[in-house]
């Protein structure tokens, strides 16, 4: 028989990645059902945010989490745990490098 402390520690991480989950999904269905209603009413959604403003805000968010990854895990030492935390911050820096170097707002490209 499992002991009850030994079962919640089981069902416990699940049952939280299940509430993030259904969370994001109940945000993305009221944002399109939201979406469907402005159109059916003939009114055409803008998008606020350009996309270059998205990579700079996500490439922030990635490096940033991917260096507080990095700072908890090198306590303790310098093991592969620590790819754990390095992997998204160069991912992040890559994700800024190409901000940075990209096309601009009002420029086009050839």
């Amino acid at each position: 028989m499992i002991s009850p402390e030994a079962l919640v520690s089981l069902l416990f991480p699940p049952a939280i990645l299940a509430l993030v989950l259904l969370y994001a999904f109940a945000v993305r269905y009221l944002t399109f059902r939201e979406r469907m209603a402005m159109i059916d009413k003939g009114i055409f959604p803008v998008e606020t945010r350009a996309v270059s403003t998205l990579l700079l805000q996500r490439g922030v968010i990635t490096a940033m989490t991917g260096l507080a990854l990095t700072i908890g895990l090198g306590t303790l030492g310098l093991t592969p745990w620590l790819l754990g935390g390095l992997v998204p911050m160069f991912i992040g820096i890559a994700m800024l490098i190409s901000y940075y170097l990209g096309p601009k707002e009002g420029t086009e490209g050839d």
